[in-house]
């Protein structure tokens, strides 16, 4: 059984919609390490990252990424043009069958393999001949990941291959079954702090099936600025990546890592002259991050995510009443979440990009507060105040936690409610 992932046995090995379970949170890249030497890829695992992008021109190359990645702690998924699913591909399923097994062939002993590329943002209509690449990978090598990735809430239909974007998903889900569910929603735009209107619908609708099917999601955030999108800061990654926690995601990959040799891509977080950029600092602090809170992330089930203050589209909003009843100032989201043990915990994130908010978290009963540290990953109290007001007729509870969240953060809490209550956040 590999270090990184470890299946459920027999027939659910295989069967469509079985979660992986996995001893690290996935913090992956896109594009890179784009050398094969010692210097670059210990660069790549010191800045946090345990998954990285392995490419090259040949076989050889390619085993020599998967060779460095064991030699760095870290694993690697193959990209390698053989068994790709393309668009508008007459390859016939005699040559994606040969090409898988010449893959597995190729790359499948190596202990430092995460998984195979399979293909990128691609339409409905090629479902049929994704399902059949990824149940074949995983018929030819059941321990290792066949990767897809879809595409946004902003595609066309057209793109899509269906007439909305819930339909492409759930087809996705239904038809290639996968043990993994990716997709990518860039909404950093340049000379702007506005997002996309469907950043948050996106995500709530990948949230939703990944909840509905079993399957872990990961998300992929903007690191490089090109076209119409800005070159991303420490806040801004730091949003990308908080957002997805939010709703649940069991992984994180940055697009990209080195800069793609195309003139629209300037500086990544390894930069044209191969140096690392600001972005290199900004995603090492925001991995040692994840990775502390990794161990707990991993355990939990998301139960709700709901949004304060001004409302975006398809967005829930926190209703008052509740045991966490209101977040006073700030625009915020909640994600709630439920343990294997049956703890609750709650992500709580600053929904703005570049301002800092002292906000009061207000419960409607008393209850103790364990916030996990983002630096050690272990609990740590916090202070809650009563704060209740009484008049001639009945009291009004409240029971606050005040706070300073910077543009973005999010702080991850686990809830217990004095006197044995059952918690319902």
């Amino acid at each position: 059984m590999s270090k990184f992932l470890c299946f459920m046995i027999g027939l659910m090995l295989i069967t469509a919609g079985c979660a992986y379970a996995a001893d690290e949170f996935y913090i992956g890249q896109w594009c890179g390490p784009l050398e094969k030497t010692q210097a670059s890829f210990a660069e790549a695992a010191d800045a946090g990252f345990n998954v990285l992008w392995v490419s090259g021109k040949t076989v050889e190359e390619k085993q020599l990424g998967l060779e460095l990645c064991q030699a760095n702690g870290v694993r690697g998924m193959i990209v390698d043009e053989r068994p790709q699913v393309r668009r508008n591909s007459k390859n016939d399923i005699n040559d994606l069958t040969k090409s898988i097994k010449a893959t597995v062939k190729d790359y499948s002993k190596y202990p430092a393999l995460w998984g195979y590329y399979v293909i990128d943002e691609p339409s409905a209509v090629l479902y049929d001949k994704i399902a059949f690449a990824s149940n074949y990978f995983l018929k030819k090598d059941p321990r290792h990941i066949p990767f897809v990735n879809l595409l946004p809430t902003y595609a066309s239909s057209e793109q899509l291959g269906r007439p909305d974007y819930k339909t492409y998903v759930d087809d996705f889900m239904k038809t290639v079954r996968p043990k993994v569910l990716s997709f990518d929603h860039y909404t950093l735009f340049k000379d702007t702090a506005k997002i996309r209107d469907d950043y948050f619908e996106n995500m709530g609708i990948i949230r939703d099936a990944a909840v509905k099917y079993n399957v872990p999601f990961h998300s992929i955030i903007l690191s490089v600025p090109h076209e119409c999108y800005r070159d991303p800061s420490l806040n801004d990654l730091r949003w990308e990546v908080y957002t997805a926690l939010a709703y649940g995601a069991k992984g994180i990959m940055y697009f990209t890592y080195g800069t793609p040799r195309d003139p629209v891509f300037k500086d990544a977080i390894i930069g044209l002259d191969g140096k690392p950029t600001a972005k290199y600092a900004y995603a090492k602090q925001i991995n040692a991050e994840i990775k502390a809170l990794g161990p707990t992330l991993l355990k939990l089930h998301s139960t709700g995510v709901y949004h304060t203050g001004s409302i975006p589209r398809g967005a829930e909003k926190l209703q008052s009443g509740n045991l966490l009843d209101r977040i006073e100032d700030g625009d915020f989201i909640i994600g709630e979440f439920v343990s294997n043990n049956g703890d609750k915990y709650a992500m709580i994130v600053n929904r703005s990009l570049d301002k800092t908010v002292k906000a009061k978290v207000v419960f409607s009963h008393k209850v103790i507060l364990h916030e996990l540290s983002p630096i050690i990953g272990a609990e740590e109290p916090v202070a809650v105040n009563d704060e209740t007001t009484y008049s001639a007729f009945h009291p009004s509870k409240k029971f606050a936690w005040s706070a300073a969240f910077k543009p973005g953060q999010g702080r991850l809490v686990r809830v217990e409610q004095v006197g044995g209550l059952p918690i319902d956040l």
